[in-house]
């Protein structure tokens, strides 16, 4: 239900006085409409003219709520100043109203479509997370109620940004969603029966400005690992998974800096003859899934598999949940995140430690090592594109094994 009321805003005075704005909310979202009303103090004084026009908002209010209008369709009538007894205001409005609606049936809601595509993707057993992330704030902006796809367009798509930055946290993931949005959109344009218009109302708002910084951390910092002390007042348990958590980042930047979630990913089968043979899980969707890492296990690593690795299980690690159990998952690795961040202040860092640091640190410290691009690419499973790269077959684990063992004794040769 929406409800309205006068108020002062406080924050600035004008020549003219406090500015007497109109708040418009429901139980979830507040939204403001300036009026041409002043006045000296900042507490709401009854004259003649707020009185006349606050019995004005309770009409306006009165007959979004009978015209079972949501707050944006509120917000868009009483800022109109549009008058419930007039009947031309009101035959416009109900007239665009009709149309939304009739568009909504010739085709499909946003939100009806999330469910559609996430449950495709579901069944293909591919990565659901951004759409449903996508779709959890796409609701909290239009608060549940669905809008026909046709409805998106550039000043719907600005609002929705506009809404981001200002009760979400700044500018942070909206080229995502955004993203995510266009791919869902175009999806939708795909498919004939669904009658999506052929534009792109995207153009000019996804601006993906955010640059990452590379984590500075020296191989120096990264030693100091293996002489961790915590706290005298933890627990044995605590210390446990401290080293744990330890022991698996350094796991990570072992086999070639690989994410977190392959940790979790790996099976006894990807471990053979003291190498460790796997496609990223971030890749099981492309193509034949990816590029394949092939790396050497040095002893290091090989003391980790022997210390945490399950022997009764299929997974390595049986401890970590499988990256395709989202929620579980994702539990885990945040819990990875708060300890390599307790472990990071007790040893001094500017910078926390994550279970992705690994992955940067081991493309650094091989560059300062100078090591060949080709060879930190096969390493990290990147693909090498480019026409020049089409004339170039694999380097050989001869080859590969030498370079990897100069980045391993930077940092484990004193073991």
């Amino acid at each position: 239900m929406i409800q309205g009321e006068l108020e002062v805003y406080t924050h600035y005075r004008g020549k003219k006085g406090y500015l007497i704005r109109i708040k418009l909310y429901n139980n979830r979202k507040y939204l403001f409409i300036k009026t041409d009303l002043y006045q000296n103090q900042k507490k709401l004084k009854h004259t003649g003219q707020i009185k006349e026009r606050q019995e004005k908002l309770d009409k306006q209010i009165d007959y979004c709520n009978n015209s079972r209008m949501d707050l944006n369709q509120a917000y868009e009538f009483i800022k109109n100043d549009s008058d419930p007894i007039n009947n031309k205001d009101l035959e416009i409005f109900l007239l665009k109203k009709k149309l939304e609606e009739l568009e909504k049936n010739n085709t499909i809601g946003i939100l009806e479509f999330f469910d559609i595509r996430i449950q495709e993707l579901k069944d293909q057993g591919k990565s659901l997370t951004a759409y449903q992330d996508t779709k959890n704030q796409i609701s909290n902006f239009l608060l549940d109620e669905d809008i026909s796809i046709n409805n998106i367009d550039y000043e719907w798509l600005n609002k929705f940004v506009i809404f981001k930055q200002k009760y979400g946290k700044g500018n942070g993931n909206v080229p995502f969603l955004l993203k995510t949005l266009r791919a869902l959109y175009k999806e939708a344009q795909r498919r004939e029966s669904l009658n999506i218009k052929p534009d792109n109302p995207f153009l000019g708002l996804i601006k993906n400005t955010r640059i990452k910084d590379v984590p500075d951390f020296s191989v120096a910092d990264i030693k100091k690992l293996f002489s961790y002390s915590p706290k005298k007042s933890t627990t044995t348990k605590s210390l446990f998974t401290s080293q744990r958590h330890i022991d698996i980042f350094l796991f990570q930047f072992a086999i070639g800096g690989h994410d977190y979630a392959d940790i979790a990913n790996l099976k006894w089968g990807n471990i053979r003859s003291g190498r460790v043979i796997f496609k990223r899980f971030k890749n099981r969707n492309k193509p034949n899934g990816g590029e394949k890492v092939d790396n050497l296990l040095n002893e290091f690593a090989l003391n980790v598999l022997d210390k945490y690795g399950d022997r009764n299980s299929e997974k390595v690690f049986s401890h970590l949940p499988y990256p395709t159990n989202i929620d579980s998952y994702g539990n885990k690795r945040q819990n990875a995140n708060q300890s390599l961040k307790r472990i990071s202040d007790t040893l001094g860092f500017a910078t926390a430690l994550t279970s992705k640091t690994p992955r940067y640190l081991f493309r650094s410290f091989g560059g300062e090592l100078l090591i060949n691009d080709l060879i930190l690419m096969q390493l990290q499973a990147h693909k090498k594109t480019g026409v020049t790269f089409n004339y170039q077959r694999k380097i050989p684990n001869e080859i590969l094994d030498k370079e990897h063992k100069k980045i391993l004794d930077s940092l484990f040769e004193e073991l």
